[in-house]
């Protein structure tokens, strides 16, 4: 899809929504759900950790995912994303 991208390809400051989430397993869409990681909410990176992980600000809260969940989360960055 024309302008998306993986949440694993954020790098810090940018900011996107959640486009789709591409995922069968149950207790992962349950575990992203409890982190607020579902289509239509807005998710900034923080920053990508030495663990492989990502620090997500998502509906005002930190959290942390790790490289192969955000490899399941599409997402469609801000216009004002990177503009700095």
């Amino acid at each position: 899809m024309r302008g998306l991208q993986l949440l694993s390809e954020m790098t810090p400051r940018d900011a996107a929504h959640i486009v789709s989430v591409f995922e069968r397993d149950r207790k992962l869409l349950e575990y992203l759900d409890g982190l607020g990681i579902v289509p239509g909410a807005e998710v900034d990176a923080v920053s990508r950790n030495y663990d492989d992980t990502f620090t997500l600000r998502v509906g005002g809260e930190e959290v942390q995912l790790g490289a192969g969940a955000a490899q399941k989360v599409w997402v469609e960055r801000s216009a004002a994303s990177g503009a700095q």
